[in-house]
Parts: structure tokens; C-alpha cells; sequence
């Protein structure tokens, strides 16, 4: 028999007491649900989370506002930790790029009382920099702190990225994998035809796409795309029940000339280790004209054990493994032994 214990007047005199108190509060409840950005870290919240503070003062004044505010004492240390002179010393790369600089600098502005540069998330920052800025509670907490501390996941804290340059944007698949000078990893995607059944689509959380790590990284490339060769050892596609030649038109597997020359150019321009770098766009078609990565193709039958080995079913489901199998295995001397993945043995 289930006892049911009834809630005391008390604490339900509690509840609607609070309850009422919040419907009176002018506005609190009334205003629209959304998202808003802090104008410190860029992260969103919801806006009924994020504070109001007022970042910047004038050191000289003696008579402060009532609003919570960074005191007029801590705005050159403010300056100091938020500041785009110490975020160019620290990367002094993007100091030596002047295009990544100008985009930097872009993403920063002046303080209003002293002559310092502050990084800040200009699209959520109020067009009078002396009025009340929305910060999520953590950076409001280590603004407020004595001394100023630097809010951990301010921009400032080495997590400003910038815009995606033009020529990085909307890029090919096939671009984006011709890009990387080093590879720590070796990758190995599955491509099934639109036949395939529902669960073993694409889709979700249902992986078709495997990293390998390496023990040593590969060499830095200097020609740009790299050889076929050293493609073939780090990019592998594996099709499953088709013919690779149905694929040679395929956007996964084309580097568009033009698109990939601009894309390189414009890593040139902003980074120190790609300025060096030979570009080499006639490596993008083979002998026959088919796209470079055609050659990375491996056709395999759907009931392949290799085919079997790289299929999931799921999110839950590891790589080459039955519902039953244990992932681990204890050996003679009690210690666990993990089983060899052995995605590349059919390779």
C-alpha cells in the first residue's frame, strides 16, 4: 500500500506566495523569449540570464554610477588582460599578418577614456560603450573581482577566431581535405549508395567516418596539394556495392582548381606557416582527368567483412563488434587486453 503524504500549507502558501511575488515584477515575464550574446566572451545564453555592467569608466572621476560597474581604478588592468596589444605579443604571428591584424583590430574597440584598444564581441556591445553592457555571470564575477581578473573564456583569453576568410568560405569537401600541410591522423570514410538501408545511412549520431591516429605525424608538406602518394596513406573511401567510376563528378571528391588556389592564397596571406608553401593546381586532376581523390577510392561488397567492420548501426554500437561482444578481454595475467582494431588490414 502506497502511503501519499500531503504537501503542508506552509510550503504551499510558499510556493504561490513567490509565485505571485514574480508575476508582479514589471516586465520579468513579459518579455519575449530569446538568446542573447555576452559582449566578453561571445558565448549565448538566455536573456533573462545574462547581467548588465558597465565596462568602461573614467579613471578620473570621483563620483561613480550606481549601476554595477568596473571600478575606474581597474581599467588600465581592464585594458591590460582584455587589451589587443597583449593578444598581438602572445601571437605574434597574426602581429606579422597585416590582414589577420586588420581583422583583429576590427574586432576591438577603443576605450573611451584611455587610448587602449579592448577585444570584445562588437556585435552584442551597445552603441554608447559608457552604458550598462549585457555579461553572462561568470565574466561579470571575474570583472568584479579584486584585482580584475581575466574572465576564463574571455575572447582575450586566446579564444578570439575571427571571420572566416572569403577564400576559406563554402569551400569543397574535396578542398577542405587537400588544406592541412601535416596530418596526425589517418581517415577513413564510408560511402554507401541511397540503395542502403535507413539505419545504415548517414545520419545523426550514426558515424561513417573513422580517425586512426598515428604514432608520428606525417612530413610537413611543402607543394601544395600534396603528392598522390601521401594522399592514399592518410585519406581512404571506402564504397561500399558501387563502382568508383560513377563517382568521377562526385562534389566530395573535386578540388575545384580556382576554389583551391584560393583557398591556399588566402592562408598564405594570414599565416606565417603556409607563406612558403608551392602551389601546384594541375596535381588536382589525374592522367585521365578524374578527380585526385578518385584514386583514395576502395570498392568493397556490401557483405565484405571489411564492409561488416566499418558499419554502424548506431550510436551505441562499436566499430566491428556484435551486441554481446565485451570490448575488453582479460588475459593470462589479469590485465586487459584491447582487441586491434584492424580498420586498415583490408587496405
Amino acid at each position: 500500500m502506497v502511503v501519499r503524504k500531503v504537501m503542508p500549507w506552509s510550503l504551499q502558501r510558499g510556493i504561490i506566495l513567490k509565485f505571485d511575488e514574480a508575476l508582479r515584477r514589471p516586465g520579468i515575464l513579459r518579455e519575449q523569449r530569446g538568446r542573447g550574446a555576452c559582449v566578453v566572451c561571445a558565448q549565448q545564453f538566455w536573456k533573462h540570464e545574462l547581467k548588465q555592467l558597465i565596462l568602461f569608466t573614467d579613471p578620473g572621476e570621483t563620483e561613480l554610477p550606481k549601476q554595477d560597474h568596473v571600478a575606474p581604478t581597474e581599467q588600465e588592468r581592464l585594458c591590460d588582460l582584455l587589451g589587443v596589444a597583449r593578444y598581438l605579443d602572445r601571437w605574434r604571428h597574426i602581429n606579422e599578418s597585416d590582414i589577420a591584424k586588420a581583422e583583429l583590430i576590427a574586432s576591438s574597440v577603443m576605450h573611451p577614456f584611455l587610448p587602449h584598444r579592448v577585444l570584445l564581441h562588437r556585435a552584442a556591445l551597445s552603441d554608447d560603450l559608457q552604458q550598462p553592457q549585457t555579461v553572462c555571470t561568470p565574466c561579470r564575477r571575474a570583472l568584479l573581482s579584486k584585482p580584475l581578473a581575466l574572465p576564463k573564456h574571455a575572447l582575450a583569453n586566446d579564444l578570439w577566431m575571427g571571420r572566416c576568410p572569403p577564400g576559406l568560405m563554402d569551400i569543397a569537401e574535396g578542398t577542405q581535405r587537400l588544406l592541412p600541410m601535416v596530418r596526425a591522423c589517418v581517415q577513413v570514410t564510408v560511402l554507401q549508395p541511397a540503395t542502403a538501408d535507413r539505419t545504415q545511412r548517414q545520419k545523426g549520431m550514426i558515424g561513417n567516418t573513422i580517425f586512426v591516429p598515428q604514432a608520428t605525424p606525417s612530413q610537413v608538406c611543402k607543394v601544395l596539394p600534396p603528392p598522390m602518394e601521401d594522399v592514399q596513406e592518410h585519406l581512404t573511401f571506402v564504397l561500399v556495392d558501387h563502382e568508383k567510376r560513377n563517382l568521377s563528378t562526385a562534389p566530395l571528391l573535386r578540388a575545384p582548381r580556382a576554389e583551391y588556389e584560393a583557398a591556399v592564397r588566402s592562408l598564405q596571406e594570414r599565416s606565417l606557416y603556409y607563406k612558403d608553401v608551392e602551389v601546384r593546381v594541375e596535381r588536382l586532376l589525374s592522367e585521365e582527368g578524374d578527380p585526385i581523390l578518385l584514386d583514395c577510392v576502395l570498392e568493397t561488397d556490401g557483405e565484405s567483412a571489411l564492409a561488416r567492420r566499418l558499419s554502424q548501426t548506431g550510436p551505441a554500437d562499436a566499430q566491428g563488434q556484435d551486441a554481446g561482444e565485451s570490448e575488453e578481454e582479460e588475459s593470462r595475467d589479469g590485465l586487459p587486453v584491447v582487441e586491434d582494431a584492424g580498420i586498415l588490414d583490408g587496405f
